[in-house]
Order: structure tokens, then C-alpha cells, then sequence
């Protein structure tokens, strides 16, 4: 599961994957915008170099299948156990990446 923030968008992908938790933007996005987008979306923010994401928003958007419910608290509990999540929020690396190129 991931969060992908670009052109404005705010979008949950790949849901099925609770393995690989973080945020996808393209390098021209730079932690002010990306700050600015999280929050217009109230999906989260950035403080220094991680993304932290609501999981109010988390719950809202993925909007699971009652097995994937329980994978996603698994997620958040194993996030919680580490130091990741807290106050409503769990932690993200933030990954960026070049657009892709047209062929």
C-alpha cells in the first residue's frame, strides 16, 4: 500500500500490499508541496523527511473488505510497535521518482 501524491492528486494504490507502506511523488514535487497537498487533502503531512498519514484518511480511502480491515490494524499495530505511529498518524518514507516517459 502506498500513497501516490502527483498533479494534484492524492490517491491510495496497490492496497492488497501492507508491506511496503510510503509515498510516491515525482522529484519535482518538493516537501513544501507535498506538505501542502497532504494536507489540502487532510491526508497527512510532512515534517522534515517522512509523510505522516492519517489513518482516519487511511481507513476512509481504502475502505476494506473486513480481511483486509484486519491487515490494515495488523499494519498499524506493527507500525505503533516500532515507533511509526501515533496521535492518529502513521509514518512514511517518502520515495520519488521521474515521470515516467512517453514512448
Amino acid at each position: 500500500m502506498f500513497v501516490m501524491v502527483d498533479a494534484g492528486r492524492v490517491e491510495l494504490k496497490e492496497r492488497d500490499n501492507m508491506t511496503r507502506f510510503h509515498i510516491a511523488t515525482g522529484q519535482h514535487i518538493e516537501s513544501p508541496t507535498l506538505d501542502r497537498l497532504l494536507r489540502d487533502h487532510g491526508a497527512g503531512y510532512v515534517d522534515g523527511e517522512a509523510a505522516f498519514i492519517s489513518l482516519s484518511w487511511l481507513r476512509d480511502h481504502d475502505k476494506p473488505s473486513e480481511e483486509r480491515a484486519v491487515e490494515l490494524d495488523a499494519m498499524i499495530r506493527y507500525a505503533e510497535a516500532r515507533g511509526w505511529s501515533s496521535g492518529g498518524y502513521v509514518q512514511a518514507h517518502i520515495e520519488r521518482h521521474e515521470p515516467p516517459r512517453a514512448v
